[in-house]
């Protein structure tokens, strides 16, 4: 069957899929209670065809149509643009033959390497899910159950803190830690233990740690989300009846995380199988990964088919591990704290460590990055970072890209989520899937069926500007970034009581004033939230944008570039700032905070000593009386 014939046919099902959708809104049985009112009469024309356009190009432009037509070019040949959508252009096996047998034609070989680091990619992946899973449940136990309001919120922003760094500097920091001449090392000899550097890089042990690094916020905020929840009381009773703590937590706090721990899980797995930054910055020359060869398929090959078919494989096994998930659905208490004083000291020390270690290493005059011995201090790296044109040529970039991507993926979101607020059921489950997908799926493979999707269309409509390395890169972060910002709104949509904007439609409000007046004002906060989240994660993001800007750069391709040359103390001097701006950051929005909750008491205090003056001349009243 010629290609040429498959682009129509994949336009016509996302077309069919949509409209088996509405069928089914449409028909579908509402609750009861629920108004009989039109999508337009709910809403008003305006706000209704925001949430339509929104929606549909969201879901059709930046989720569905990408991922369909990178599957479609996985079962293409190579070809020259010449012959392209000609006669030598059919539907073939042969890019799935190669990751098998390592040849487009002869099966007499098995391609082992290729196969060695799926399978490794997916076991190791597994792993780090499980090894940040018992790193982190004491954490979000303690931080649910039994940390106080203040002290939730001072550990929370500990655990923000060092995630607004870029992800390469992150990696960069644990090659700093590992390498030969590292800290590590240095201590080990200096200590007798070993007579020669041990070479983590090279047996992945750096790699495993990056990445299980790299994920824990996910698998925290699970985790702490789903235990928050639990009834303190089913805690205290199982005490009170002398159930051991290890009881407590096998058979109550457990079970009842399930849904926390699968989810965070799953997003560990989902980012570490899928990740391109830490195997390129801790990899060793004997690692192996199956995202760097997926990578090397479209930059070092240009076979692009035969990149889309490993993209497409890999994307099977996530689904396949997220459809596995979803199935499988006493000591004293001064012992119990000086447990958690030192589960408290190393988790932090892990998390700190490495921003640590770069903080001094770009003060160091040392050329390599080194903590030990401290040759000098200076600040030529600052002058040198501060100096570099390709650096601040992609901070500029990043910096534009995360505006752009701010102002597009909060509108999709909540358009998306005030439409899933509107729908019911089968047809809320079957919306809920398409949009909540990029979530689940590996950054590389959104890069991807970014960069195949809109090169095909720029070829067939003759409009060169779609194919623009930073318009691709919005498009591409958008698409799963649109969605945390959709969650962000649901969550915060599921607080809102509907009779606000009855009573605003009683007093003769259009529903378009409703929405600007009444339901904006009250979303205030997840818009604020999901602007920063949106900007953060478009800023530090490497898999995606590393695919969807051609021949672009940004700060981390840049970067990410500069750790496989080689590395200098300047990229330790960009982390010492952007930790600087993360702190004053911090600062000042806990003293806007502390004055907000200042405020809030004086009023509620005011209201409450009113409440009391009006309830003593009543009682004086009726004493006169």
């Amino acid at each position: 069957m010629l290609s040429s014939t498959g682009h129509p046919f994949i336009f016509l099902l996302p077309v069919l899929a949509f409209a088996i959708f509405w069928v089914m809104a449409k028909f579908e049985p509402k609750p009861v209670g629920v108004t009989k009112k039109s999508f337009f009469e709910r809403n008003g024309t305006p706000v209704a065809i925001y949430l339509i356009v929104a929606v549909a190009f969201w879901a059709l432009f930046m989720i569905v149509l990408p991922q369909l037509f990178m599957v479609e070019m996985s079962f293409r040949p190579k070809l020259p643009p010449v012959e392209m959508g000609g006669p030598k252009d059919f539907y073939t096996f042969q890019n799935y033959h190669y990751f098998i047998y390592g040849s487009t034609t002869s099966s007499d070989a098995i391609n082992w390497l290729h196969i060695k680091a799926f399978f490794l990619t997916i076991l190791a992946s597994l792993l780090v899910a499980i090894f940040n899973f018992v790193l982190c449940y004491p954490l979000a136990y303690y931080m649910a159950q039994a940390a106080r309001p203040a002290r939730v919120r001072f550990l929370l922003l500990l655990l923000i803190a060092p995630y607004w760094v870029n992800e390469i500097l992150r990696a960069f920091a644990f090659r700093i830690i590992f390498s030969s001449g590292g800290l590590i090392n240095k201590l080990l000899l200096g200590a007798g233990f070993v007579d020669q550097p041990i070479d983590f890089i090279g047996n992945d042990i750096a790699l495993y740690a990056g990445l299980g690094y790299a994920y824990m916020l996910m698998m925290i905020f699970s985790l702490y989300n789903a235990i928050e929840t639990l009834d303190h009381a089913q805690i205290e009773a199982a005490r009170d009846l002398g159930a051991p703590w290890w009881h407590i937590h096998s058979f109550i706090v457990i079970p009842f995380a399930k849904p926390g721990i699968a989810s965070g899980c799953t997003l560990v797995f989902m980012l570490s199988a899928g990740s391109l930054a830490a195997p390129l910055v801790l990899g060793g020359p004997r690692s192996l990964w199956f995202t760097p060869i997926l990578y090397d398929r479209f930059f070092q090959a240009f076979n692009w088919p035969q990149g889309a078919a490993y993209a497409f494989i890999l994307l099977l096994a996530c689904v396949s591990f997220v459809l596995l998930v979803l199935r499988l659905g006493r000591l004293s208490k001064t012992v119990m704290n000086v447990m958690l004083a030192f589960y408290m000291a190393i988790f932090f020390g892990f998390l700190f460590g490495p921003l640590i270690v770069m903080g001094i290493s770009s003060f160091n005059t040392s050329t390599y990055p080194q903590v030990y011995p401290i040759e000098g201090l200076t600040l030529t790296w600052f002058d040198k970072l501060l100096n570099d044109r390709d650096m601040v040529y992609g901070m500029k970039n990043s910096l534009w890209i995360g505006m752009w991507v701010v102002l597009l993926s909060v509108p999709l979101g909540l358009a998306a989520a005030m439409m899933m607020s509107q729908i019911y059921s089968k047809a809320r489950s079957f919306y809920y899937v398409i949009v909540v997908s990029p979530v689940l799926t590996p950054g590389v493979i959104i890069g991807i069926s970014t960069v195949v999707f809109w090169r095909d269309l720029t070829t067939a409509t003759n409009s060169k500007f779609l194919y623009d390395g930073v318009f691709l890169a919005v498009l591409g972060q958008s698409s799963f970034i649109s969605a945390y910002c959709m969650l962000m709104f649901m969550s915060r949509l599921n607080r809102f009581d509907r009779a606000q904007e009855e009573a605003g439609l009683d007093l003769g409000a259009s529903q378009t004033q409703v929405f600007f007046h009444i339901l904006l004002p009250f979303l205030r906060p997840a818009i604020f939230s999901s602007a920063v989240l949106a900007f953060l994660s478009s800023f530090e993001n490497y898999n995606t944008t590393t695919f969807a800007i051609l021949a672009d750069k940004t700060l981390t391709t840049v970067l990410a570039g500069r750790v496989r040359q080689g590395t200098t103390p300047a990229i330790s001097a960009l982390a010492v700032l952007i930790i600087a701006v993360t702190i004053v950051g911090a600062i000042i929005y806990e003293l806007v905070k502390r004055r907000e909750d200042r405020e809030r008491q004086a009023r509620l205090d005011a209201a409450h000593a009113a409440e009391l003056r009006e309830l003593e001349s009543i009682e004086k009243a009726t004493l006169h009386a």
